[in-house]
């Protein structure tokens, strides 16, 4: 299994400036119905906030869904694929290709996801080759994913022990993410008016 340094890892699966007054990281899976949504509602302002200089967002993609999948393991192979491709300069596009395959809505205790699902998205994104098909295959990337999901774990869980996806923080707070409410957009018209 390829091995990356921590630096790697962040400077692969990050967008924007690191020095940019407003950081902003989003743990996510790649399965989930309500990272989609969320997801949809504000890729583009975040989008700006990181081409202006306001904005750097940190992905830390998580496994958290996957025995939701049938056949179990979606989840994995996705988030592990999306280290795969940011390694290649395909983040923002790869990552918008699975967000927008992710089911609507998971209404059963789980849901089809055909193993071939995340090839055939990569190779739309022009990610083929050996080395990414392999890394694709084996879930090369499975300890960072690993890694992400129990920093989630350690430093996000609610008083009940419980985590969610999206969870997003912002400047080390972990902000509201329901469809109400407006807390990104605040901070982002903070930093960048």
């Amino acid at each position: 299994m390829p091995r990356l340094s921590d630096t790697a890892l962040t400077d692969a699966l990050r967008i924007g400036n690191p020095d940019a007054p407003l950081s902003i990281t989003i743990y996510e899976d790649y399965l989930c119905p309500a990272c989609a949504t969320w997801d949809r509602r504000h890729r583009d302002r975040l989008t700006r906030a990181c081409a202006a200089g306001a904005a750097v967002v940190h992905y830390k993609p998580v496994h958290m869904m996957a025995t939701r999948s049938n056949p179990p393991g979606y989840s994995l192979q996705a988030a592990s694929a999306l280290v795969s491709a940011a390694l290649r300069g395909q983040l923002v596009t790869f990552r918008r290709a699975l967000l927008d395959h992710a089911p609507a809505e998971i209404r059963q205790a789980r849901v089809t996801m055909n193993p071939e699902i995340v090839p055939h998205l990569a190779s739309q994104v022009s990610l083929t080759g050996g080395d990414f098909t392999h890394e694709v295959a084996t879930t090369a990337y499975r300890d960072a994913i690993e890694a992400n999901f129990a920093e989630l774990r350690e430093q996000w869980a609610d008083p009940n022990g419980a985590v969610f996806v999206p969870t997003v923080v912002a400047n080390g707070h972990q902000i509201d993410v329901s469809p109400a409410s407006n807390t990104l957009q605040e901070m982002l018209s903070d930093v960048s008016s």
